[in-house]
C-alpha cells in the first residue's frame, strides 16, 4: 500500500489520492483544490482592495478638513487686507489677529482629527 508524501497516511494501492489530505499519489493535483485556493486568493485581494480603499477615504476626510482650514485663513487675510486698504485698522494691528486665529484652526483640526481617529480606532 502507498503511503502519502505529505501526510504519511496509508492508502489503498489503486487510490488516484490521499483519503486524509487530498494529495496526488499519481502526479496529478485535485482540481477542486486548485478551485478552493484560487477562491481564496482572490478573496483576500478583494479584502485587501477594501482596507486601501478605507485608507484612502480616512486620507481624504482629512484633507478636506485642512481644505477648510486653507480657506478660512485666505478669507482671513482678504479681510485684514481689506480693512488696512481702506484704514478702517491699522496694518500692525491686523496681523496679530491673524496669527491668534490661524493658530486656533490649526489647534481645532489637530483636535478633530484626533477626535476622529480615536473613535475609527478605540484603543482596548
Amino acid at each position: 500500500m502507498p503511503y502519502c508524501p505529505q501526510c504519511g497516511t496509508e492508502n489503498d494501492a489503486e487510490a488516484g489520492f490521499c483519503k486524509r489530505c487530498g494529495y496526488s499519489l499519481k502526479g496529478e493535483r485535485p482540481r477542486r483544490r486548485r478551485r478552493e485556493k484560487e477562491e481564496k486568493h482572490e478573496k483576500q485581494e478583494k479584502d485587501e482592495e477594501k482596507y486601501e480603499k478605507e485608507e484612502k477615504h480616512e486620507k481624504g476626510e482629512v484633507g478636506a478638513l485642512g481644505q477648510l482650514v486653507g480657506g478660512l485663513i485666505l478669507i482671513f487675510v482678504g479681510v485684514a487686507f481689506y480693512l488696512t486698504v481702506n484704514d478702517v485698522l491699522p496694518a500692525e494691528r491686523v496681523w496679530p489677529y491673524f496669527v491668534i486665529i490661524a493658530g486656533l484652526l490649526v489647534v481645532v483640526l489637530a483636535f478633530y482629527g484626533g477626535r476622529t481617529a480615536w473613535s475609527r480606532h478605540p484603543r482596548p
